[in-house]
């Protein structure tokens, strides 16, 4: 189950019979994916093509400041422990919003 690009690796392990178990770093991964969208016109690479050290290659990435390509870099990390969470996504577009000499990537988890 999943839109292909859209979907977490972890949750691409789901057969129907003996699922993964995954949590809600599924969905953060799928918003860090449609943000990529929203922002760049482009699909996001499937996970198996994902380099977050190239994602914002090209001209799409100069749409997008600094602090934003973090925010996406750290919601479709590949590692569920190590991306960010809803909780951290909501307090770095805060930030964004609020002062853009806050890094978005100091209001996540140590």
């Amino acid at each position: 189950m999943g839109t292909p690009h859209y979907i977490a690796p972890e949750a691409e392990v789901y057969d129907g019979e003996n699922p993964e178990p995954y949590g809600v770093a599924v969905d953060c991964y799928s918003l860090g994916a449609t943000l990529y969208y929203m922002l760049t016109k482009k699909h996001p690479p499937g996970h198996q093509h994902l380099n977050l050290d190239t994602l914002f290659d090209g001209p799409e990435g100069s749409r997008c400041s600094e602090n934003t390509k973090k925010m996406i870099k750290a919601l479709m990390n590949k590692d569920p422990y190590y991306r960010m969470n809803i909780t951290e996504a909501v307090k770095a577009v805060e930030a964004l919003g609020s002062d853009s000499r806050i890094e978005v990537l100091d209001v996540m988890r140590a």
